[in-house]
């Protein structure tokens, strides 16, 4: 596929796995913090033993794993949240890395769930800041 510099013509002759995958809908959820909202989407997956997180870069949102969390494999649940600020997150008077991740740890996750290992799949940016 060759990039059009038009977003509109772009994903009109996408391929056909483009528009599968983003033709499935996630849950949307929000989760209250004392700092401010934190939005994401869910994809439930009937008989997932597992759960992944996709965390977005910088000035990004959540949408953007819309092509690429239903391809991911099966056996996974996937969340995907905005980030503090970002997407349909609420903005914060102050930012910085702890934040980010409270909004994506334990924050997301039911007491029962947060002795499981949760494999993470990030962006260079974020992956680089939060996790040498």
């Amino acid at each position: 596929m060759e990039i059009t510099g038009s977003l509109t013509d772009d994903i009109k002759i996408a391929p056909e796995w483009f528009h599968s995958s983003v033709s499935i809908k996630p849950r949307q959820e929000i989760l209250k913090q004392p700092l401010g909202n934190v939005n994401y989407q869910v994809w439930d997956r009937e008989n997932a033993k597992n759960i992944i997180v996709l965390i977005h870069g910088t000035g990004a949102h959540k949408r953007w794993w819309d092509p690429i969390a239903p391809l991911i494999d099966k056996s996974f649940s996937i969340i995907a949240p905005d980030l503090p600020g970002m997407g349909e997150s609420d903005h914060r008077k102050e930012y910085d890395f702890e934040d980010f991740s409270d909004s994506r740890t334990s924050a997301l996750f039911p007491p029962k769930l947060q002795t499981m290992p949760i494999p993470v799949m990030t962006t260079r940016f974020i992956r680089k800041k939060m996790y040498p």
